[in-house]
């Protein structure tokens, strides 16, 4: 069966126009969305790190559903895919604080507020530059605040 001249034409035109949309991504473009790709699982591992050094994380952490998004977690809000604020007050986190929390490189603000948090302050929270709310009182932790 053979399309009419015009759909052929059509149908062409669609293809061409696809292709050359293809081919035309920046490479910047494309480079952005595999690196926003590649830190938004660095954000669920960091987070499901964290999650695993508590020692009573599968009962006050399990509304952290690995089959949801991250960005869905209660506590954890996000903005454009990534962790911008993690906030889990008064849930009775037991352990110390993940040194994988510095790999939350876009969080603005950390409440870890009124847990049985121990150990020290991991020295890689210093290294988050767009932190400017940092609440862990009501715990047992130790040593300076890194970064400040």
């Amino acid at each position: 069966m053979e399309f009419p001249k015009t759909l052929r034409r059509l149908i062409f035109h669609g293809i061409f126009i696809v292709t050359i949309a293809l081919l035309s991504c920046s490479s910047s473009l494309c480079q952005s969305s595999l690196a926003t790709a590649t830190t938004n699982s660095t954000d669920r591992l960091a987070l499901l790190s964290f999650k695993a050094t508590l020692s009573n994380s599968s009962e006050a952490l399990a509304f952290w559903k690995v089959a949801l998004p991250f960005c869905q977690w209660t506590g954890v809000t996000c903005n454009g895919g990534r962790v911008t604020r993690l906030a889990l007050v008064s849930l009775g986190l037991t352990g110390p604080i993940s040194p994988s929390l510095g790999n939350l490189t876009f969080l603005e603000s950390l409440n870890l507020q009124d847990n049985n948090l121990l150990g020290p302050i991991p020295s890689e929270l210093g290294l988050l530059s767009h932190l400017v709310n940092l609440t862990l009182k009501l715990n047992y932790l130790t040593g300076p605040i890194p970064g400040v």
